[in-house]
């Protein structure tokens, strides 16, 4: 599920990014090929491939500056647990 959830989020972020509509099921996929011919053939053939999804996340988050958590930060104060 956790794959499939990444898989699906990573298409929709490739397409905002592009500043393209997202769209969901079929939609999803003919946003992806007309923007990107290639992005999609890549995005659908890695579906049952943890290992391909995970390197496709990571491209399109490169894409993007890179993952949240790196080099991150948030000004304000740490909230006091008493």
């Amino acid at each position: 599920m956790i794959a499939t959830a990444a898989w699906t989020s990573a298409a929709e972020a490739a397409l905002a990014l592009g500043r393209r509509w997202t769209g969901t099921g079929k939609w999803l996929l003919r946003e992806l090929r007309a923007h990107e011919p290639e992005l999609a053939d890549r995005w659908l053939s890695s579906h049952s491939d943890p290992t391909a999804i995970a390197g496709f996340v990571r491209d399109v988050l490169a894409h993007a500056g890179g993952p949240l958590f790196s080099g991150y930060t948030v000004a304000g104060e740490r909230p006091s647990h008493a």
